[in-house]
């Protein structure tokens, strides 16, 4: 890759670095999950099971706790408060997508209309990437990262590299786990299948070990059995139009809806993975040869947001990267950026999970507090999101129909 850092590339690098550190100096990330990183890495500097001694607080499986526990024993030893240097491997992680979207793009692994120079610059300036990664303090950006070289691997024929790539992104977080299962259409042959599969499922498979044998049932319900509250989605629009929008009431059916959320939170899980598993199959089965993989992990993505009843505010940074490497509306790509921003942005001021430091911005305007102000473009902005996310599964499929044809000597690279 060092033959792509021209003089523009490293510049557009610096500059997503830059905005990238500043969020990271500026805000205090989100007190929930900076507050579990320490919990947690004070758990296994003591030696203790973090699935036992840190219930709720680690719902992943065990890669990201060693990032944890060594922030922790830097930050003991440097001085530099703990939650800035945790929030650096994801900001380093999110800072390579830059360069590894340039690459995709440069070398035409991508049905995309625009250029390595704009897709990268994008990315870098991208403030959905920004909040989550730098202001927020999440991680995604590691095993989304792990999805893109995964990719590009496989598109140079190294298929065994790539699924052990996108196995370490899976023992970080499942990201990849949900939706990684489109880069087995890739793959030449069933052994190569077999291959990918078993790779991909090393790190975990081996880091795993010790919580199945000590603790296998409180392991597997944490990891994989785990079921996140209504954040964001289409529930969490339903409730707040019901009883927290000042004005707005559903009445009767309200009351029922609310009250409907344990069979809605056991519901929820097969009626993500069903549109998934059907969407990877159809796609193998009716167009492996006219396969655009990022198409199809946008798509999966965005079924995942459409369908979701429990959404996090990280889970808006998954589709970030992928709107580079899609050829849809230009102006969908431009609104939906920015009505996810306002999602995220708004989300974090109305709950109060995340402080702006050195600053006092937040004053009440006008007598009315922000968070108010906040409640009401997170309600409208909510409800945006759900729509344009079908909206660009919409645009999507209509897309992959008009293109209809292999994308030029991409079929034969993948089967080389």
């Amino acid at each position: 890759m060092l033959e792509h850092l021209n003089r523009k590339l490293l510049t557009v690098l610096v500059l997503g670095l830059i905005l990238r550190i500043g969020a990271v100096l500026l805000f205090s990330g989100a007190h929930f999950d900076i507050d579990s990183y320490l919990i947690v890495a004070n758990a296994v500097q003591n030696f203790q099971n973090i699935y036992i001694t840190a219930p709720n607080r680690y719902p992943y499986f065990p890669g990201w706790a060693v990032f944890e526990v060594g922030a922790l024993y830097l930050s003991q030893y440097s001085g530099v408060p703990f939650d800035i240097l945790i929030r650096l491997p994801g900001v380093v992680a999110d800072t390579a997508i830059i360069l590894v979207l340039y690459v995709i793009v440069d070398r035409g692994y991508g049905n995309t209309l625009t250029t390595p120079s704009k897709a990268s610059t994008f990315h870098a300036i991208n403030p959905v990437a920004i909040m989550v990664i730098g202001a927020h303090g999440m991680f995604d950006s590691i095993p989304i990262l792990s999805m893109l070289l995964c990719g590009l691997l496989l598109f140079e024929g190294n298929h065994r590299t790539a699924a052990t790539i996108l196995g370490i992104g899976i023992v970080i977080k499942q990201v990849p786990l949900l939706f990684g299962l489109l880069f087995l259409i890739m793959c030449a042959s069933n052994k190569e299948r077999a291959e990918f599969a078993f790779f991909s499922a090393l790190p975990t498979g081996v880091l795993s070990v010790p919580f199945l044998i000590v603790s296998p049932l409180t392991y597997l319900k944490r990891t994989i059995g785990f079921e996140g509250g209504p954040i964001l989605g289409w529930y969490r629009e339903l409730s707040l139009l019901h009883n927290q929008v000042p004005g707005i009431t559903l009445g009767q059916l309200g009351d029922q809806i609310l009250a409907a959320w344990p069979v809605v939170q056991s519901i929820n899980t097969p009626l993500l993975i069903i549109p998934l598993l059907s969407s990877t199959s159809y796609l193998f089965y009716r167009n492996r040869d006219i396969l655009d993989i990022w198409t199809s992990i946008a798509i999966s993505i965005l079924v995942f947001y459409t369908v979701s009843a429990a959404l996090h505010p990280e889970y808006l940074y998954w589709i970030a990267p992928f709107t580079c490497l899609i050829s849809v509306n230009k102006l969908w790509t431009v609104i939906y950026t920015a009505v996810v921003f306002l999602t995220g942005s708004s989300w974090y001021i109305w709950i109060g999970q995340m402080e702006i430091k050195y600053m006092d911005v937040l004053q009440p305007i006008f007598s009315i507090q922000p968070e108010l102000i906040s409640l009401y473009i997170f309600a409208f902005s909510n409800l945006a999101f759900w729509t344009l996310s079908f909206v660009g599964i919409l645009l999507c499929l209509h897309r992959t129909q008009i293109d209809g044809l292999p994308l030029s000597g991409l079929s034969e690279r993948i089967c080389r």
